[in-house]
C-alpha cells in the first residue's frame, strides 16, 4: 500500500510503502457449487488454486 508504511527516520511526515501478504485458507469440504465458485475466482485472477495445505 503506497505511503502507508512506517515513517522514514528523521522525516515524520514521509512514509514508505507497506507490503501486505494475504493468505486465504479454503476448507477441505466444499459443496459442488462452492468448489465451482472458488475455481471461477482463481480463473478470474489468473492464479491456480493450490491443492495442498501447510
Amino acid at each position: 500500500m503506497a505511503k502507508k508504511g512506517v515513517p522514514v527516520l528523521n522525516k515524520s511526515k514521509m512514509r514508505v510503502d507497506q507490503l501486505v501478504r494475504v493468505q486465504v485458507e479454503i476448507p477441505n469440504k466444499l459443496s459442488k457449487e462452492e468448489k465451482k465458485l472458488v475455481e471461477e475466482l482463481a480463473d478470474m485472477s489468473k492464479n491456480k488454486v493450490a491443492n495442498s495445505r501447510r
